[in-house]
């Protein structure tokens, strides 16, 4: 009896999965291809303008997962400032031995622009490097910007009870009080500053002394008033010194 080619075909196809399933499985365990150094630092999103802050990272062997030291391995850290530049270039950081990281102070001389900063830490032994980087912000007063700060609600308040008060002669009580709101507010916008609005900035001088005089105008500008002074004018003097006789 002769096969014909197309059943030993048919014959192949039908018994190759049986093959296949006989053949040993090829296992692979604990078997790390991850290699290089891992970069871990505290990531703080807003400094204060002006304030020294000091840059620390445990650098790990991502093989092994053991921290590595001075001894093999070296770190750099990059600064760059708000217009993108570079405030510090690749300047190596010291070992801490204690708590066992790489530390990097840097000056509030270089934090006096507010804005968007980010820094580069790089290390690398003589085989393997590894890297990270995070941005942060500088605000007058280290706190987040708020996009409408509730300050300047304040400010508005106090120019609406000036308004009430002007409008309305009886209630000048209101515009006293917001006269106070807005030399307060005033003061406080040029120290310590909110939103990153300060004397430190052309705007916050502006805005600041500019509440501030608003405020001082308002609260003394009704014994100024010239009708106040004609009302005071005309009182019947003589009348009252007859009386008095």
């Amino acid at each position: 009896m002769k096969f014909s080619p197309i059943f030993i075909f048919l014959f192949l196809l039908v018994l190759t999965p049986f093959i296949s399933a006989q053949q040993p499985p090829n296992i692979q365990t604990n078997i790390n291809v991850n290699t290089g150094l891992q970069v871990e630092f505290p990531q703080i999103f807003v400094f204060e303008n002006g304030k020294d802050y000091l840059f620390t990272t445990h650098v790990f062997n991502i093989s092994t997962g053991l921290g590595v030291t001075n001894d093999t391995t070296t770190c750099f850290f990059h600064l760059f400032d708000n217009r993108g530049a570079h405030q510090i270039d690749e300047v190596a950081m010291t070992f801490d031995p204690i708590d066992t990281d790489f530390d990097y102070n840097v000056l509030g001389a270089n934090f006096t622009r507010n804005g968007e900063y980010f820094y580069l830490i790089t290390c690398n032994t003589t085989e393997i490097g590894g890297f990270d980087s995070v941005g942060f912000e500088v605000t007058q007063d280290g706190f987040e910007s708020i996009v409408f700060p509730q300050q300047f609600s304040v400010i508005a308040l106090g120019i609406i009870l000036i308004m009430f008060g002007v409008l309305r002669e009886r209630y000048t009580l209101s515009k006293q009080m917001g006269s106070l709101i807005l030399m307060v507010m005033g003061v406080l916008t040029l120290y310590p500053g909110y939103n990153n609005i300060s004397h430190t900035s052309l705007f916050g001088l502006v805005l600041g002394s500019t509440l501030i005089a608003m405020g001082f105008w308002f609260f003394i500008e009704h014994y100024f008033s010239r009708t106040k002074q004609e009302e005071r004018f005309n009182q019947d003097q003589g009348e009252q010194e007859e009386d008095l006789e």
